[in-house]
């Protein structure tokens, strides 16, 4: 073979040159680079025993094994090589003996050869103990080789599976590499997409916060405003309030000096009689004292007509203002009906802000739900959510501000009512006065009249005084029976103004007490309102119900469960993946599990809305679930349509390896699109726990044993590819049977049961019970809700033919079937109704 060159690419980079290709020396020369390849930075892993070696440390001892085996090769070949000799020797030493001995006998030295024959006895027993010995260090290195080839072959084999290892794992790293940078890629890009749709919401959240804020400002402007206006109001009120003081304290005054003037005008007629009896003796004087008189008189005649000018004109600026106060009044209802209005707004307007608050509560917690599935990165936004709550809780304390704030309104505004029936019961006291002046002024100008006629019979008397002495005297004891007669109607005056008074008083009695009958009766009017309102609504709910039920008008005579039908199956639920005939996929969804506000719940009961229950359910994300599910139906119901599948990847450990069945109504023409609608089926079964809950305390409380069954858990899972909603039961094998409904016949075993069903018939006074109740294992299924109404609670329902089918059938079965779980006192309790 003619010389050649190879070109060699070492590991350090560096090019060798090999010359003359001859075999010999191309396996030389990769022998020597063999034993120049670099052992430095190489880890080993031992995957089946959990340990890390070093490389170079590794191959140094296969180096020192090597060198040691090459050694105790070399002792071993030299130990053959002495045994051999010594065999070699032990041989001919015992034919020279063996040829002195046949010598000597033959010379017939017979003492001689028994030396040697004992001699030679005690050779071959020193050489057979040598034989022995050697024989031992034979086997003892035969030993040693094999231990070591072992020793050598397994080191081999664990040098060869570390190199193989070894190359594994570079090849493990070299992947691990791209699928760590296809990871670091897809996070990047996720990254990316969470910051544009948390941007996104950040700005939404701004938008609304910048909204809220504006809409908060309005408000306060509109409050401050109402605080403006009330505030006026109150200075107006107090204004009327002062000039009612004012008026009122101007007719005491008029009333004072009018009665200071009648007791001036009787003192004067009183010294007018005296000086005309005095001036019957004085006939000179007294004509001169009746012309003085007369004067004074008609001084006072005239002072009389100014102040009953003055008191008219006074009376009719009373009126005026009168009617200036009724038009302030009805101009006080007209801003008190819009203040009304404007309090009804901002409750609308707080209702409105409330739901929106509610809403963006249940859009942060579906976010934080998905934002603790990310990484370290998006958890730092949810310390800006958490800003975010922060800043709803403190609008939801400035909502509770304005609802305050709107409560003081009220108030002011019922303070405004009260104040505008003082003001209308004061005009009404005013009114009355003002007819009371009115009447004595008129009783005034009529004695005034009655005094100008005295005047003249006076002044007639005095032309004639001398002549008719005697008709003087028959005069004034006329003059005396006319005082006593104004006494008299004085006092009757007075005293019809006591009764005015007494029957005013009474007036405002009745008025007060129909003021609060008023009330009452408004109020009771409100309530009945309110009552027929709720009545009507609950009306609208059951027909809104009752429009899109989606289940056929057939009375069932019997139904089955779908747990009943599956354990039926040859390959029931563990085992559904054997069956060749189905076809199944893996899937990754969301899990929600749905659970019940327990507190709602009792609430809807107490009022007997049971048909509102949908309403009391909870949903709560639980992560996501990677299940392996059947394509193929595998148990059919009466109602339902029965889908087995088996969690295998969970964000929560618990749901590893548990069972799901989907449930799908028969009379579904798609799937659910929401999340409501999937939640609403499992009603039935939250219905039956609570309770059930409830008739185990009132057997607890009458001693009896209570049954340790519950319901399955619920849940919906949602796929990730499609907007669409599964409604799942957490299924386990188990006995199945069925309890009741339809035509059952009781059993001694079922007492629970039945005795459960009778006690939900009573507590809701036969509005609805439940049937159809399937025992498997500890848990139980596929239980229905049947109503006085078909149709009303769920398509399930099966109307008051199932109530009273049921009622018949346990009522006329003998009493011990059900007397372990039944008696009067759990039936009182039953009938006293939900508590």
């Amino acid at each position: 073979m003619d010389s050649c060159k190879v070109n060699d690419k070492m590991s350090d980079n560096k090019n060798g040159i090999i010359e003359k290709c001859l075999a010999q020396n191309i396996s030389k020369e990769i022998g020597i680079r063999n034993n120049q390849i670099p052992d430095d930075n190489i880890i080993l892993v031992d995957m089946k025993h959990d340990q890390v070696y070093d490389a170079a440390i590794l191959y140094k001892k296969q180096k020192e094994l090597e060198q040691e085996l090459e050694k105790n090769s070399e002792e071993l070949t030299q130990a053959k090589q002495d045994i051999n000799y010594l065999r070699e020797q032990s041989k001919k030493r015992e034919q020279e003996y063996t040829e002195i001995i046949q010598q000597l006998s033959q010379h017939n030295s017979t003492k001689v050869v028994d030396i040697l024959l004992k001699s030679h006895e005690e050779i071959n027993k020193i050489n057979k103990e040598k034989e022995d010995q050697i024989n031992k260090v034979w086997n003892k290195c035969n030993q040693i080789g094999l231990e070591l080839d072992h020793q050598n072959n397994q080191q081999a084999r664990e040098i060869l599976n570390l190199k193989n290892e070894n190359i594994k794992l570079c090849n493990q790293v070299q992947q691990l590499g791209k699928d760590l940078v296809k990871v670091n890629l897809e996070k990047t890009d996720k990254l990316n997409r969470w910051q544009i749709y948390h941007q996104g919401e950040l700005n939404k959240w701004n938008n609304y916060i910048q909204n809220y804020n504006k809409q908060n400002c309005d408000l306060q402007q509109m409050n401050e405003q109402l605080k403006h206006e009330a505030q006026a109001l109150n200075d107006n009120i107090t204004q009327k309030e002062i000039d009612m003081a004012r008026l009122t304290k101007q007719l005491k005054n008029d009333k004072d000096k009018y009665e200071r003037e009648k007791k001036a005008m009787e003192e004067q007629n009183e010294q007018q009689y005296n000086r005309l009896q005095q001036e019957i003796a004085q006939n000179d004087k007294v004509i001169k004292e009746l012309k003085k008189v007369n004067e004074e008189q008609e001084d006072t005649i005239r002072q009389t007509n100014i102040v009953k000018d003055d008191k008219d004109k006074t009376l009719s600026d009373k009126d005026s203002e009168n009617r200036k106060l009724i038009r302030e009044v009805k101009n006080l209802n007209s801003e008190k009906q819009s203040l009304e209005d404007n309090n009804q707004q901002l409750n609308n307007q707080i209702q409105q802000l409330k739901q929106q608050i509610d809403n963006y509560y249940l859009k942060i917690s579906e976010l934080n739900a998905k934002i603790e599935e990310d990484n370290e990165e998006i958890e730092k936004k949810n310390g800006e959510l958490t800003q975010k709550n922060q800043q709803m809780d403190r609008q939801k304390k400035e909502c509770q501000s304005l609802q305050q704030q709107k409560s003081t309104v009220e108030k002011d505004n019922q303070e405004l009512k009260s104040e505008i029936q003082k003001l209308k019961s004061d005009l009404e006291d005013q009114n009355f006065g003002g007819q009371n002046q009115q009447t004595e002024i008129q009783r005034l100008n009529g004695q005034i009249k009655r005094i100008e006629l005295e005047l003249q019979n006076a002044q007639q008397q005095n032309s004639t005084l001398q002549e008719k002495y005697r008709q003087l005297q028959k005069i004034n004891s006329e003059k005396d029976s006319k005082l006593n007669q104004l006494d008299i109607q004085l006092g009757q005056c007075q005293n019809t103004l006591k009764l005015r008074g007494q029957d005013l008083q009474d007036s405002k009695k009745s008025f007060d007490s129909f003021s609060v009958q008023s009330q009452e009766t408004l109020k009771h009017l409100q309530q009945e309102l309110e009552s027929q309102m709720q009545q009507q609504q609950v009306k609208d709910l059951i027909i809104k119900k009752l429009s899109k039920k989606s289940q056929d008008e057939k009375q069932h005579d019997k139904i089955t469960g779908l747990m009943e039908k599956l354990m039926q199956s040859a390959f029931k639920i563990n085992k559904f993946l054997e069956d060749a005939n189905f076809r199944v996929d893996v899937q990754q969804c969301q899990i929600f599990e749905i659970t019940i506000d327990y507190e709602k719940a009792k609430q809807y009961l107490q009022k007997n809305q049971y048909f509102q229950f949908e309403e009391c359910l909870i949903k709560t994300n639980k992560g996501n679930v990677t299940i392996k599910r059947s394509l193929n139906s595998n148990a059919e119901s009466t109602f339902f349509k029965g889908y087995l599948s088996i969690i295998i990847e969970a964000a929560q450990n618990e749901y590893k390896n548990k069972y799901l069945l989907r449930k799908e109504l028969i009379s579904q023409t798609q799937q659910f699109l929401n999340l409501d609608e999937a939640i609403e089926i499992s009603k039935n079964n939250f219905l039956c726990q609570i309770l059930m809950e409830h008739f185990n305390r009132s057997l607890k409380i009458q001693n009896m044993q209570a049954q340790g069954t519950w319901i399955a858990r619920q849940f919906v899972l949602k796929p990730q590819d499609k907007e669409e909603y599964y409604y799942c039961e957490m299924v386990e094998e188990g006995d199945c049977r069925k309890i009741n409904g339809g035509h059952f016949i009781p059993h001694l075993n079922d007492s629970y049961f039945n005795a459960f069903s009778k006690y939900v018939c009573y507590l809701s006074n036969q509005n609805y019970t439940i049937t159809h109740i399937h025992a498997c294992g500890n848990y139980i299924y596929d239980m229905i809700v049947s109503t006085n109404i078909k149709g009303l609670f769920s398509p399930l329902d099966q109307g008051p033919t199932e109530i009273g089918q049921f009622l018949d059938i346990i009522n006329s079965s003998p009493a011990n079937v059900i007397n372990r779980h039944w008696n009067n006192n759990i039936e009182d309790t039953a009938k006293i109704g939900f508590i």
